[in-house]
């Protein structure tokens, strides 16, 4: 195992004492930031849903998308909320799936997710 590998596996189980919501953003930071490639080689294979939600910062200034295309988070949070039905959001954006609309529900559920913590 590196020395990278080995600080960031020791990152993770700190993170996973303090906080479980911080070790599961670690996660996700780790698998949906992926430098280098091109979106499409990112997402060949089969994937969990908050896999779909990446946040790079020279995509809408960083800001929480779908597959590293820009179409955010909040964009298909807003048209849920508004009344629109997936089959329209699939219709008004033909290049998402319907994974990635239950992928923003779950993302936003996710994050809305309160943990108290005792002052202990």
């Amino acid at each position: 195992m590196g020395r990278v590998a080995f600080l960031d596996s020791r990152l993770a189980c700190v993170a996973a004492a303090v906080n479980p919501a911080v070790a599961l953003l670690l996660l996700l930071w780790r698998t949906s930031v992926r430098v280098g490639k091109p979106a499409e080689a990112r997402y060949t294979g089969p994937m969990d849903l908050l896999d779909r939600i990446t946040h790079e910062p020279t995509i809408m200034g960083g800001r929480p998308c779908i597959r590293g295309m820009r179409v955010t988070v909040g964009t298909i949070m807003g048209l849920l909320a508004s009344g629109r039905s997936q089959s329209e959001i699939l219709a008004a954006y033909p290049y998402l799936e319907a994974e990635d609309v239950q992928a923003a529900l779950a993302y936003a559920a996710w994050r809305t997710q309160e943990v108290d913590l005792p002052l202990t």
